[in-house]
């Protein structure tokens, strides 16, 4: 009869959960050279909002994160939007203004001569930290979810 080892990893010392948390380990060097920080929350919770996002706008969401680079709102193009994402800018319009529709998204022209748009997302954060203030064990919930998984 074979005995079955424990597939859990050992715990890490002090200092190391860097080095086996970093981008690169994750992925590769190469590819960890560019990425986008999203909010674990929003992954897990996006589609339990009321109402709840579908998978199109939570890709755009993340999409316009990656040119969010700090407070400012992100302003990058429908057609570089669409190009990320496979689809026409009108696809991407289409999803942006459902977005808009739930309240999620605030879009304003912006006013520097550029044809772009200001992406106002503080309304979906708003709405995510509401969701949180209702589940405040939602973090705990999803680690050991995936711990009792292992």
């Amino acid at each position: 009869m074979a005995v079955l080892k424990s597939t859990k990893a050992p715990q890490p010392v002090r200092g190391e959960i860097v080095t086996k948390r970093d981008i690169a380990t994750r992925w590769t060097p190469l590819l960890a050279k560019s990425f986008t920080a999203i909010s674990t929350y929003f992954l897990d919770h996006y589609s339990a909002l009321t109402p709840p996002l579908r998978y199109s706008e939570a890709l755009l969401v993340i999409h316009l994160i990656r040119h969010k680079w700090g407070k400012d709102a992100p302003y990058p193009s429908w057609a570089r939007l669409a190009a990320y994402m496979g689809l026409t800018p009108m696809a991407v319009r289409n999803i942006a203004r459902s977005l808009q529709d739930k309240g999620y998204l605030l879009k304003a022209q912006r006013t520097t001569g550029t044809k772009t748009n200001n992406f106002h997302l503080e309304p979906l954060f708003a709405a995510l930290e509401k969701h949180l203030a209702t589940n405040p064990h939602g973090y705990k919930m999803r680690v050991m979810a995936t711990e009792d998984d292992e």
